[in-house]
């Protein structure tokens, strides 16, 4: 039998869109933003080490959006171990208000209503600015003629009394920040639940539209339910003395550019040297494999 293929007119043509412009990590290197990130490793095994060096590295290089306005950042720690492990001191953007010792589903909504609320800030302010602009560029005979069309313009700079934007309470970013929620070390707690719309299931799905990434440390794959693994998209692996569960867990992630084989290979090479890991990040258009934070891994 042949098989015939007749076109369809209308049909041929590609779907033309604007990829969403997130600001990203001017090295060129680092996962694309916005992505959840879960690293899996026994006690001592360096994921936290891990973990606080790419967090290191964003401190030390912008965040960049393509028309080059630069972001600022903000972490924001949940860990019940956190005074015992003070790598974290190491992070200059890591307020001590933005520590928290324990996890509910509560503290993960103040976080978030506290990060809308900042965005609105922000919003608010360049609204004023563009609001006093505009005024500042409208020739006096004009002035009528604008408020009769914006009279919403002169109520916004009546609330402030026509103070300079210099004047008036300064908002806590002048840009949205990247907001890095770190939840570290909560096995047996409440966030790990099982249930299909968890409060942290809903906050990974919506990472995106709130800015933010979250980072998963945990000691054991299994204690992380299968909802939540399914939205992240970059993981580091540390290195375990019963590699199967890794490997078998995890391989579905890799299964349509891997073998099995090429999976359990590049993982032992990872991870061969003391706290080394195998990085898998999907944030891309393909998956790309690295050692540590240092190398890329191809297989010949």
């Amino acid at each position: 039998m042949t098989i015939q293929e007749i076109q369809l007119d209308g049909f041929n043509q590609p779907l033309k869109f604007d990829k969403l412009d997130y600001p990203q990590c001017a090295c060129g290197n680092c996962p694309r933003m916005f992505f959840n990130l879960l690293s899996v490793g026994a006690r001592q095994s360096g994921k936290t080490y891990s973990l606080v060096k790419l967090l290191k590295h964003y401190e030390s290089n912008k965040l960049i959006k393509k028309d080059g306005t630069v972001h600022p950042l903000r972490f924001i720690l949940i860990s019940p171990t956190s005074e015992a492990n003070p790598i974290y001191q190491s992070l200059n953007s890591l307020d001590a208000s933005d520590i928290y010792e324990e996890y509910s589903d509560e503290v993960l909504q103040d976080i978030i209503d506290d990060i809308k609320a900042k965005r609105q800030e922000t919003d608010a302010f360049k609204e004023y600015q563009k609001a006093y602009r505009l005024l500042e560029e409208t020739p006096e005979g004009k002035l009528s003629k604008l408020y009769d069309k914006h009279p919403e313009i002169f109520r916004l700079l009546e609330k402030h009394d026509y103070a300079t934007p210099n004047e008036i309470e300064q908002p806590t970013y002048y840009e949205y920040p990247v907001n890095m929620v770190v939840l570290d070390d909560l096995m047996g707690g409440s966030a790990f639940t099982t249930r299909a719309q968890s409060k942290l299931t809903n906050a990974l799905i919506k990472n995106r539209h709130l800015g933010i990434v979250f980072c998963i440390l945990v000691q054991a794959l299994k204690s992380v339910p299968k909802n939540i693994r399914l939205n992240c998209s970059v993981f580091f692996l540390a290195k375990f003395a019963n590699k199967k569960m890794i490997l078998e867990d995890l391989y579905e992630e890799v299964s349509n550019v891997l073998k099995l084989e090429e999976f359990d290979e590049l993982y032992s090479h990872a991870t061969e040297e003391r706290y080394g890991s195998l990085i898998i990040d999907a944030t891309g258009d393909g998956k790309r494999f690295l050692k540590g934070l240092s190398a890329e891994l191809r297989l010949a």
